[in-house]
């Protein structure tokens, strides 16, 4: 990500229950994100409370938590919105524990003993999402414009008077399919 993109506004919705932990990953990416607003929550009833009012553009989550884990959080979260999910986290220390979180839909993680290496992994995942937010504008253009061109294509098709309206009919059923896929 350029480093005019870390002037933006990010919101970062943090979920751990040590206030410390909280301050040393918010004042760890303070430094690379300067502009950026934290909302905090300790478990997931503050969590349920805090996600009504605020739209992160990414969430961190501890493992360990006082009403729940992280994997239940993790699985909770992507059952109900599709937010990047990154386990910031002492407990993920052994490969498959890594891997079982990924392949639930963690976005990434990164051991609080290597906090470091935090803003590095939510640049690389907000340059996912980003990439994967274009890539769905550009689709929903590319179908509009499709559907455009066989709105125009039908209509000089049903100028020309043809005996044979099978033509036509196709191409109505293929308008109609890419409406379809189009909402």
């Amino acid at each position: 990500m350029e480093n005019h993109k870390n002037n933006m506004s990010y919101q970062f919705l943090l979920i751990d229950d040590n206030e410390n932990d909280l301050k040393l990953i918010k004042r760890r990416l303070a430094k690379d994100f300067p502009e950026a607003v934290f909302t905090t929550c300790s478990g997931k009833a503050e969590f349920d409370n805090k996600i009504q009012w605020v739209i992160p553009n990414v969430i961190m989550c501890d493992n360990n938590l006082t009403d729940t884990n992280g994997l239940e959080m993790l699985l909770y979260i992507k059952e109900k919105w599709d937010y990047p999910f990154i386990f910031v986290t002492g407990t993920l220390n052994n490969e498959e524990q890594s891997a079982a979180a990924i392949l639930k839909g963690a976005s990434g993680y990164v051991l609080k003993d290597n906090i470091d290496h935090l803003p590095e992994v939510v640049r690389e995942v907000l340059r996912k999402r980003e990439a994967q937010q274009e890539e769905k504008t550009q689709k929903v253009e590319l179908m509009d414009r499709l559907v455009f061109n066989i709105g125009k294509l039908e209509e000089k098709i049903s100028k020309l008077d043809l005996k044979d309206k099978s033509t036509l009919e196709l191409i109505t059923d293929i308008k109609d399919d890419f409406n379809k896929i189009n909402q």
